[in-house]
């Protein structure tokens, strides 16, 4: 990836759980030149010219430099191409600039709390934005080693991994920190060299963080982000971890939330988040690859760029998350954030994660759904009924469930990132 940077080529990372399918989309979608793959046969890396069908060994290319460039780059040139998640809809191909790698400096240090030559290791594909410039780019160019698993993302192959290898710092999402928590409860001698674990993806609870800050003595400090922009916010090392905040902007000056008219919210007011075009870690743009142009429809033409997560900001300038714009609830008039009800549910004793939606009944009013996976030991006989109970206690009566549905696990990406839209259909 790195020598298709420095030739001036676009490289577009896909992870190897993708199927043909979605392969062959991204392919045909970018009128990529070259596919780059491994064989897991011969351990060969291989260069397949898609347009005229010939193949190549990498080491044929290494042998022979001559057929290698490296180009003058300035910082706005294109660099590398992610494909966004497409929870949303079809994925898009997201443009990021050569100025995007240093912009993430402020995080490497404040986030990850890194030291040189700490080992790192990303428990998410390539191919999101989260791995590839946070544990890849960010700790390559700061000296450190990153480390990522081939084998199945189990507890038990992710923390001998911990161990075997050395990690000082963790980049993780709440799914997985989940099973740490249960295995550590069985393995309460377990020791490593952690000094360092972050959390994207999802919103982290409070009853996960203790329980592993109780087990392990390490807080979990949370980021926010998008493929357009990575994670932009972060919860400083130098900070104190604030319960439910996702933390501060890496670029304080151009990130602000903003009301529906585009003007800045005031503290503490709910509004959309939104990224200055000027910043250095922000996208280029979206490549519409479908037109003659080969390059990428830039500069974004908006003053600003709206995140689509909805959050508030607080009068020391943390921000709270309170949710997808999509995924707010509007049931009997009012406004119900998911990530709120989800919250309480998952404090209950018997809860290990909850799912919130809104589904409509037969006359079309739309009422709160609750999608709750049950911990291995819950011991509750009258489970909705407890449920029930608790959120009389917690919740106002327009934030309770209506109806509360059990299931033995909740859908996410391979990247362990709540599928919330497949819930919403299956409830539809």
């Amino acid at each position: 990836m790195f020598a298709a940077i420095k030739i001036g080529a676009i490289p577009i990372p896909v992870s190897n759980q993708f199927t043909t399918k979605e392969i062959k989309f991204i392919q045909q979608d970018s009128k990529a030149r070259f596919l780059v793959n491994k064989n897991l046969q011969s351990d060969e890396v291989v260069v397949l010219d898609l347009l005229t069908g010939s193949s190549h060994h990498v080491r044929e290319f290494i042998n022979d430099g001559s057929c290698f460039t490296a180009i003058q780059s300035d910082e706005n040139d294109a660099a590398y191409c992610l494909y966004t998640s497409g929870t949303e809809g079809t994925p898009k191909a997201v443009i990021h600039a050569h100025r995007s790698i240093p912009a993430h400096d402020y995080r490497v240090k404040n986030w990850l709390g890194f030291k040189k030559g700490d080992v790192v290791l990303n428990t998410s594909a390539l191919n999101w934005s989260y791995a590839l410039t946070g544990a890849v780019m960010d700790v390559l160019r700061h000296g450190g080693v990153a480390v990522f698993l081939a084998e199945e993302l189990t507890a038990e192959n992710i923390l001998r991994a911990i161990q075997e290898q050395n990690v000082s710092v963790l980049m993780s999402v709440p799914g997985i920190y989940r099973r740490f928590v249960a295995h550590l409860k069985a393995q309460p001698d377990f020791k490593s060299k952690l000094h360092s674990c972050v959390s994207a993806g999802e919103t982290l609870s409070s009853s996960l963080r203790t329980s592993f800050l109780d087990l392990t003595g390490i807080n979990i400090r949370e980021g926010l982000g998008m493929t357009e922009h990575s994670v932009y916010l972060v919860q400083s090392k130098e900070s104190a971890v604030k319960l439910g905040s996702c933390g501060k902007p890496v670029e304080s000056e151009c990130v602000q939330i903003q009301r529906g008219d585009g003007k800045e919210a005031s503290v503490n007011e709910v509004g959309v988040i939104a990224t200055h075009k000027n910043a250095k870690g922000l996208m280029l743009g979206y490549q519409d690859f479908s037109s003659e142009n080969s390059l990428p429809k830039l500069p974004l033409k908006q003053e600003w760029f709206p995140s689509g997560d909805l959050a508030r900001r607080d009068e020391d300038g943390d921000y709270f998350f309170v949710g997808r714009q999509d995924d707010m609830i509007t049931a009997g008039g009012y406004k119900v954030s998911p990530l709120e009800v989800e919250a309480v549910l998952n404090n209950h004793a018997d809860v290990l994660e909850s799912c919130v939606i809104g589904s409509a009944e037969e006359n079309g009013r739309t009422f709160v759904l609750a999608v709750i996976v049950l911990k291995e030991n819950s011991q509750t006989a009258n489970r909705e009924e407890s449920l029930q109970k608790y959120a009389e206690e917690n919740l106002a009566y327009f934030k309770r469930p209506k109806k509360y549905v059990f299931s033995e696990y909740l859908p996410r990406s391979r990247n362990g990132k709540l599928l919330r839209r497949e819930l919403k259909v299956g409830a539809s």
